[in-house]
């Protein structure tokens, strides 16, 4: 679904704001049985809080698993560099040459991964000791594993510092 063009729709609320993204997938498409019928809906609250809500129906049985890769900026400046970043996890999962996991765990002090503390992205990106699960990737496409933390406690960050979002 991340390559078609999705229909979408504003609503507005007194206590937020939402766009909800709609998806029809034919029956068949990709190989999959029954029509599919996508709704993705991102919305803001009074609070600064994001949310997105995804739900699908179809006329037949199909697997159907969603996530969501959306990337956005904080800053005025189009990329994420500057940006601080707070992750509340010492370990990344291990991915293999197909980027599949390996069932190891990394850990990331020190290396590009490390998030531990509020820092600037470019800062751990451009970093003079990278490490080989970095450079396989390219950059950051990882996942994380998380601190247990206590309930409705933040496990990661973000902030631009020019615009204070």
């Amino acid at each position: 679904f991340h390559k078609k063009v999705w229909a979408a729709s504003v609503q507005e609320t007194a206590d937020s704001v939402a766009v909800t993204f709609t998806l029809t997938s034919p029956d068949g498409e990709g190989g999959f049985p029954g029509t599919v019928n996508v709704e993705a809906c991102y919305s803001l609250d009074q609070n600064n809080e994001l949310s997105l809500v995804i739900t699908a129906n179809t006329d037949k049985e199909t697997p159907l698993s969603f996530t969501q890769h959306a990337y956005f900026t904080l800053s005025n400046d189009p990329q994420v560099g500057n940006t601080l970043l707070h992750i509340d996890a010492d370990k990344v999962t291990d991915a293999d040459s197909t980027l599949l996991p390996t069932g190891k765990l990394v850990e990331v002090a020190n290396t590009p991964f490390d998030f531990t503390k509020p820092t600037a992205i470019k800062e751990r990106a451009e970093q003079s000791n990278s490490h080989p699960l970095f450079d396989r990737v390219g950059g950051y496409d990882h996942n994380y594993v998380l601190r247990d933390t206590p309930e409705h406690t933040p496990q990661a960050t973000v902030k631009a510092l020019d615009t204070g979002v």
